[in-house]
């Protein structure tokens, strides 16, 4: 068990009976030992209903990611459309369960209208999210295959904890902390996707095999 001495990022005491093991009051067996890979599901996330769109970057169309569970297609339209002229809005659904993915995409008539609601939104918090608004990005190799599973991580984390792990290795498009149902409490695995591949590999060499208290 450890306890903590400070702050939340603060240094951590064993508590022990194998004290002996550790030079920095800190014994191995008291360590969550981190695993991160590359999950390759939902890859058509970063990418306007699936379509494979190489062709470049469309600044009229933007994707939002944290969107609450709660909001529907027609709240996503309602907070967007007073920001111009809306072409299409498409809320992301599971298949399989009927519930939102918690991400969609609006694309506006004019990029002018675009960078408005970038400006307003971004950063919103409703509910219990912060909304990331952006412009969608066409799919391409180094973009697919940028969501990293983990394991390994300490009971006590929260999305915030997590995403503090892994932001010095780019830049993070969304993450999701895993909760038991009946208690809140963290399983200790968790999901981030990095903006491209790149990154998420960088993040998966450094992190794997690291001990966290």
């Amino acid at each position: 068990l450890l306890t903590k001495t400070q702050s939340t990022w603060g240094k951590f005491v064993c508590e022990c009976a194998s004290r002996r093991h550790c030079r920095l009051a800190v014994c191995p067996s008291c360590l969550f030992l981190v695993s991160v890979r590359l999950f390759f599901m939902e890859s058509a996330q970063l990418n306007n209903h699936g379509e494979d769109d190489t062709v470049g970057v469309d600044p009229t169309n933007l994707i939002v990611n944290y969107i609450p569970q709660t909001m529907t297609e027609a709240d996503l339209l309602g907070l967007f459309a007073p920001y111009g002229e809306v072409e299409s809005c498409k809320l992301i659904m599971d298949n399989s369960t009927g519930n939102s993915k918690g991400f969609g995409f609006v694309k506006f008539t004019s990029q002018l209208n675009a960078n408005q609601a970038i400006h307003a939104l971004n950063g919103l918090h409703i509910q219990n999210k912060q909304l990331k608004v952006s412009i969608a990005r066409p799919s391409t190799t180094d973009i697919k295959n940028a969501n990293l599973y983990i394991s390994g991580l300490p009971t006590t984390y929260t999305t915030r904890d997590l995403e503090q792990l892994f932001a010095q290795y780019g830049g993070i498009i969304n993450s999701k902390l895993l909760t038991d149902p009946s208690n809140g409490e963290s399983k200790g695995v968790g999901f981030v996707r990095f903006n491209t591949h790149t990154e998420a590999q960088r993040a998966m060499e450094w992190l794997t095999g690291t001990l966290l208290p």
